[in-house]
């Protein structure tokens, strides 16, 4: 049915059979009213308490039709009033609860098929909106006493802004006392107003503040006695809960019991929600005597209370609010409006004339805010959020509200639901937002914390106990604390205190003053509580929300079990609610900064705060690691008040949902044979675990399984030896030597071939070492080969067949074979061919055996060898890649000298000369120079390089120990005087381990003797054979030595002493030397038989005496020589010199020094004798040419460094040598020409032959 016209609705009768009370007010709107509704959807009527809203508005809508497709819904903010109001409907039409009219509150229903009007209590009409969203049960909805804005009604007024354009047949009526009424017209698109006046008599309001010491109850026995003297009705009295109604009852009883009355005493009165019905229903029956009508705010609006003539107005009520300050919903006794206080004294001047006594003064009326908030306003969104989510209303930001709360609010309300476990982030603004938990939240009307504690307490067997605890955590510490009597209240309050626990403190204070409770009367537990320093009214009210909150959660089968719970139980459940006020103990530390307190006691909390324990807390001074509060409090920095302790490992349960969870890098576990990972653990910001190892399989178990296949079927870092993976390697190694021989490029990794190999075999679920053994254990009894690969499973989709001859896997030089491993990694270091040679044949290797190693490599390797080149060769010899292709064809097949070969080929390609210091072999690509790995007898690698000549410096001990271990063991024969050794050979072979290892025997100068040994090459043995002959001749000759130094006068002996040699012994055995060393030359070396050297000693005796005799002539003339320098450089200091001094000083060091008789030679004494000279002469006439010696100098010098440099390239020693003595012969012709030298000689002649030594080298 639509909105009808104006006129037709003025056309529609009004059924006379339903009568309106002529004494109402409202009566004579009726009319107005009905055509009013007729011809809107939506219209407000405001009227003063009694002016007969809620009792008629529902008949007019019946009178004027509009039942006839539909019921009324007529909604009331309190189930007392519900009831009441739907009796008297009932009585007025003539019916009975459960026909016409019934009724419906939580937990009673008395509606009938019949029923045409339903009284209800909002909550259950919102509670509806979810079966029903469309309301098609009613075709009227009256909302009453929407004044009172209470979440219930406001959540309506949203809900049926929104459903009226789809239910254009739906009637609304919202009715007010006169406040604000144009909101609501406004929130109606305009929707008319129809103001109902009531009845009313003056009021006089009278402020009587009662005197400090003069408690509530006293002050209203004292008012209600004045009234009852001065007026003749009934007196209400607000009280602000069950609890103070009790306890004005019994002090008005006890008061007027004592009084001298006349006539009988009041009769006193109760009026509360939870009042049996019997007893409410006295209220409205007729009575002889006066009464006191103690009741709750109930009565302000809700109930019009007959022949009331007196208000008694203490200006207090219990209201609920959300605590910013500690994040919880409270029920605080607290100041109430200007309105509510009008409202309340306008109850008295109904019958006439009235007295309103406001037990406090006027100025506190005047200060007073003018409306009550709206309850939106008071309460926590977070209430909000989950009734919109549980009624499936929507999402509070979309929600019409006739006071929208704040985007903020909503946000800080949504996160407090999250950290509960109350919505789901990702389900946000669907049906299933709302968690298991959540749900249950919003079925109990307390804070949502508080709610969460209890919970958790139903489920670990604590509820009896936090219901206790979350009770005293909505309302004001009853525990007082008077600064005049500081120390007697803390240590009256200490007995109730408990070691550890805040909490536990206030279970103690409840179980002390319940047993109190019991043993003493309403006055004396009062005297007590004010004598003990314990807020009465704060106690009453713990009392009565405890007794609230276990009926509430009676009715959701929620109840205490018999046996008591342990400490930690208690505090589990309240951590359920704390999660957002915990905090870990930071280390304590001293502040550097001076005068500033050491920072100790602080604790990181949540959302990166940090706060300190309050200090009236029993924990204040205990260290504990980790604790929860009930609120955290701002002041000068943060403090936690009512705290305990906890263990970190309750938080991981109830937090899952909270928790943030950070990882390193996977590491491998052998001896767990799984891959771990170090987890770090965040609940709001804060740090619950630091670096603790789990598996990685609870964190990526796909990622687990590749980390597995990597470390233990890969890398085989694990303990099992299964057949499949000593397979597999080999078929890798294979497949890698193959790959490695050729450098093609083959793109073929093996590992990552193996890896897809063993990934498209092991099932998901294998991660660890112990789910592998019992997969494989069953698996390989069908496929034994699941797990071995095949080299054409391995190397599918490529072609490898390397020429053997190109990538030999062996060397054969010097009687031996070695193998050649292949490397293909260009990033290792030892990337290319390895060339493997057991220690006892390295001294048979050669370096020409390891250029050209690789024939395959070859022309690459002259490429590079071309790349190398100096710019301006490589400019004559073209392209590299052709260049090297030609030379190529002109290069040995055999395993010759590549480096020689490759230049006479550039050479010759070039057509200009190319030397090999012309290469440059650091460019060389590192896999093109062989690499050599030199091994133990057990194979296994002593070294590895590729400088052959390193590694025999390297390894000398090593070389010479497996040398005389292949034969036998005999390093040496010690200690000959006289040739004892038999026959030598020139060398001996042996087999040793499969290995022929080749040795050299020969004599060796022990100084005091002779001895044999094995050396390790042929040029080593020439080199201590000849020193051991020599030694057997000086042997020998020792009686001529003494005789030819008898010769030397005290006057040579002397300058002997202070020339190199040191002394006369040194120089005659120098000289000696140098004659054996000439007649071993004669002979064609070293000896290596006895009868040889015997032979040698007979015959070099016999000569040995008349050569040092004709020669030391010219040895004393050196030494003379030497002795003349040494003090001529000595005696010259000037700066201009020192260059030309310089130079003479190298040149005397390198000639005439201890040994240089034999160093020289016997055929080159005279010219040791001539250089000194020479030398001599350059002194004594460089300070006449100073300018022109240092010139020559530098021209010698960078000649001296070309022969060195020569020499560091491979040079033969006697070339080397014939350049050294071709300078010197160079040094006579420039600096001392009156000398002269030996030969013809020129700068030019002596750089011919280095440039010709750099072509043929």
């Amino acid at each position: 049915m639509g909105v009808e016209s104006a006129q037709n609705a003025k056309g529609r009768e009004l059924d006379p059979t339903i009568t309106f009370p002529a004494e109402l007010p409202i009566t004579a709107r009726v009319e107005e009213i009905a055509q009013a509704l007729l011809a809107n959807q939506v219209i407000v009527v405001a009227g003063e308490t009694g002016s007969g809203k809620s009792t008629q508005l529902p008949k007019i809508a019946l009178a004027a039709g509009l039942t006839n497709t539909g019921r009324v819904a007529h909604t009331q903010p309190r189930r007392i009033a519900a009831r009441a109001v739907a009796e008297r409907v009932a009585e007025e039409l003539g019916t009975t609860i459960g026909d016409k009219v019934g009724f419906a509150i939580r937990f009673h229903d008395q509606v009938g098929p019949n029923t045409q009007i339903k009284v209800m209590t909002d909550g259950l009409l919102v509670a509806q909106l979810q079966r029903d969203k469309l309301l098609k049960e009613y075709s009227v909805i009256i909302v009453d006493e929407a004044h009172e804005r209470s979440l219930n009604i406001d959540v309506l007024l949203g809900y049926l802004k929104q459903l009226l354009p789809k239910r254009p047949d739906l009637r609304v009526i919202i009715t007010s006392a006169t406040i604000d009424t144009a909101r609501f017209a406004e929130h109606f698109d305009d929707a008319p107003v129809i103001e109902v006046s009531g009845r009313t008599y003056p009021v006089t309001i009278r402020y009587d503040e009662p005197e400090d010491g003069v408690d509530q109850a006293t002050a209203i026995c004292e008012a209600a006695e004045t009234l009852l003297e001065e007026t003749t009705g009934d007196i209400l009295v607000f009280c602000s809960g069950e609890r103070e109604i009790r306890d004005a009852e019994e002090a008005l009883s006890d008061y007027f019991a004592t009084q001298n009355l006349r006539g009988v005493g009041p009769e006193i009165l109760p009026l509360f929600g939870r009042l049996s019905s019997a007893d409410q229903h006295r209220v409205f029956q007729r009575s002889k005597r006066r009464r006191i009508v103690l009741a709750t705010n109930v009565a302000e609006t809700s109930i019009t209370v007959p022949k009331i003539g007196s208000v008694i107005d203490p200006g207090v009520a219990r209201i609920s609010r959300f605590s910013k300050r500690s994040k919880v919903q409270r029920l605080p006794i607290e100041k109430i409006s200007q309105a509510s206080a009008n409202q309340r004294s306008g109850r008295c001047g109904r019958i006439g004339p009235g007295i309103c006594i406001r037990l406090y003064s006027e100025a506190d009326f005047e200060s007073r805010e003018e409306f009550t908030d709206p309850e939106i306003r008071r309460t926590n969104l977070a209430s909000v959020i989950l009734l919109l989510a549980s009624q499936n209303l929507g999402h509070i930001e979309d929600f019409p509200f006739l006071d929208p709360p704040d985007q903020r609010s909503i946000r800080a309300s949504i996160a407090l639901l999250e950290e509960l476990g109350a919505v789901e982030p990702e389900e946000a603004g669907t049906t299933r937002w709302l968690t298991k938990v959540g749900r249950r939240l919003a079925r109990i009307p307390t804070d949502p914390r508080l709610a969460r504690m209890l919970i958790e307490a139903d489920r670990c067997g604590a509820l009896n106990e936090v219901l206790i605890i979350a009770a005293a955590l909505s309302i004001q510490d009853p525990r007082e604390f008077p600064a005049a009597h500081l120390g007697e209240a803390q240590a009256s309050h200490n007995r109730f205190r408990h070691e550890h626990s805040d909490f536990l403190t206030l279970l103690n204070l409840w179980n002390y003053l319940s047993e109190e409770r019991t043993q003493r009367s309403g006055s004396q537990f009062r005297k007590m509580c004010t004598a003990e320093f314990l807020h009465y009214l704060r106690i009453r009210e713990w009392q009565d929300l405890v007794s609230q909150l276990r009926r509430t959660l009676r009715d959701l089968k929620m109840t205490a079990p018999d046996s008591a719970p342990t400490e930690d139980a208690i505090h589990q459940a309240l951590l359920a609610g704390l999660l957002g006020h915990i905090g870990r103990r930071e280390p304590d530390h001293r502040s550097k900064a001076k005068g500033e307190r050491p920072q100790q006691g602080r604790y990181q909390g949540t959302r990166g705060t940090t706060f300190r324990i309050g200090r009236t807390s029993a924990l204040s001074k205990a260290t504990r690691q980790w604790v929860m509060a009930a609120e955290l409090v701002e002041t000068d920095q943060i403090w936690a008040r009512v705290a305990a302790p906890i263990q970190p490992h309750w938080i991981e349960p109830l937090a899952q949902h909270l928790l943030r969870f950070s990882y390193g890098e996977p590491t491998w576990d052998e001896s767990r044979g799984l891959a771990m990972v170090s987890e770090r653990v965040t609940l709001l910001g804060l740090t619950i675990h630091e670096g603790r190892n789990v598996p990685y399989r609870r964190v990526d178990r796909p990622d687990a399984r590749l980390f597995f296949i990597e470390m233990a079927l890969l890398e085989r870092a694990w303990d099992r030896d299964y057949e499949f993976l000593d397979n597999n390697a080999a078929q890798v190694a294979a497949v890698e030597a193959l790959i490695a021989r050729e450098r093609q490029g083959v793109d073929l990794d093996t590992r990552e071939r193996m890896a897809d190999f063993y990934r498209g075999r092991l099932p998901e679920s294998v991660t660890s070492t112990s789910e592998f053994d019992r997969w494989w254990t069953k698996a390989r009894r069908d496929q034994p080969g699941l797990l071995s690969i095949t080299t054409a499973e391995l190397t599918q989709g490529i072609d490898l067949d390397p020429d053997e001859d190109a990538f030999p896997t062996s060397l054969n030089s010097s009687g031996a074979e070695w193998e050649i491993e292949y490397r293909f990694d260009p990033s290792h270091p030892f990337d290319g061919a390895m060339l493997k040679v057991p220690i006892g044949q390295l001294n048979l290797l050669r370096s020409a055996d390891l250029v050209g190693l690789v024939p395959g490599h070859r022309e690459a390797l002259l490429e590079a060898l071309v790349r190398s080149l100096p710019k301006s060769t490589r400019r004559a010899l073209g392209p590299a890649p052709q260049v090297a292709q030609l030379a190529m064809e002109a290069l040995p097949t055999d395993n010759a000298d590549l480096l020689s070969a490759a230049r006479e080929a550039l050479a010759r390609i070039a057509a200009v000369p190319i030397s090999i210091d012309e290469f440059d072999l650091s460019k060389i690509p590192p896999h093109l120079v062989p690499t050599i790995c030199v091994l133990n007898d057990n194979g296994e690698p002593l070294a590895v390089g590729k400088d052959l000549t390193d590694l025999r410096s390297q390894l000398d001990r090593h070389l010479r120990e497996a040398v005389a271990d292949a034969h036998g063991g005999q390093k040496h024969i010690h200690g000959m005087t006289t040739p004892t050794f038999g026959e030598l050979k020139r060398s001996i072979t042996i087999e040793r381990n499969g290995l022929n290892v080749v040795g050299y025997p020969c004599l060796v100068d022990e100084e005091t003797g002779v001895g044999v040994m094995l050396a390790t090459s042929a040029e080593e043995q020439l080199e201590n054979g000849w020193a051991g002959t020599r030694r057997f001749l000086m042997m020998a000759s020792s009686s001529l030595r003494r005789d030819l130094r008898r010769r030397l006068t005290n006057a040579q002996q002397l300058q002997l002493a202070a020339s190199p040699w040191g002394s006369d012994v040194a120089f005659i055995s120098d000289l000696f030397e140098s004659a054996c060393d000439l007649l071993i030359g004669e002979r064609g070396g070293p000896v290596f038989s006895q009868k040889e050297m015997s032979d040698l000693n007979r015959s070099g005796c016999a000569a040995l005496g008349e050569l040092t005799a004709g020669r030391l002539p010219v040895a004393l003339g050196v030494v003379g020589a030497a002795d003349a320098i040494g003090k001529d450089l000595r005696a010259r200091t000037a700066a201009a010199l020192r260059p030309s001094l310089a130079d003479i000083a190298d040149q005397a060091n390198r000639l005439l020094y201890r040994g240089c008789l034999t160093g020289a030679g016997w055929d080159r004494h005279e010219d040791l004798f001539r250089y000194a000279v020479g030398m001599e002469h350059r002194l004594a006439t460089l300070a006449s040419r100073v300018d022109r010696d240092r010139d020559l100098t530098k021209r010698c010098q960078v000649l001296d460094l070309d022969i060195d440099r020569l020499a560091a390239r491979g040079a033969e020693t006697a070339v080397i040598e014939d350049l050294t003595w071709q300078m010197e012969e160079l040094r006579l012709s420039l600096f001392a020409q009156t000398v002269g030298a030996r030969s013809k000689v020129s700068e030019a002649k002596i750089r011919a032959a280095i440039a010709a030594q750099q072509t043929i080298g």
